[in-house]
């Protein structure tokens, strides 16, 4: 989770000379889970100039209750959501709703995949 949630904000921080975002995140809300997401963030905010708000699933949580939420938020077409962690299985599942960010990265995931 930590390698990609870095590979996303590095991807996104190419273009962080344009005027700044404010991007709403949800990832874990307990444990390392929610203190890695939030180092990061925190990290490229101060980097970017750009602004992160953490969204996080009420605890106690399952996997199942996070994805229903993420499918609520875009059955309903909401705006609330720019970045989320997901289970390794969800973006078969979710696919429909969800952006390859390749076209956009100028291949700076390279740096970060073997």
């Amino acid at each position: 989770m930590k390698l990609l949630l870095s590979a996303f904000l590095l991807a996104i921080g190419i273009n962080a000379a344009a005027a700044p975002v404010e991007l709403t995140i949800s990832c874990g809300s307990i444990g390392q889970d929610f203190e890695s997401c939030q180092q990061l963030t925190q990290a490229w905010s101060k980097k970017t100039g750009n602004s992160v708000e953490l969204i996080t699933v009420p605890s106690p949580y399952s996997s199942m209750d996070t994805l229903s939420l993420y499918r609520e938020r875009f059955e309903a077409k909401s705006p609330d959501l720019d970045v989320m962690m997901v289970d390794v299985v969800w973006p078969g599942v979710l696919q429909a709703h969800l952006l390859d960010l390749k076209p956009y990265s100028k291949g700076v995931e390279n740096n970060h995949f073997l």
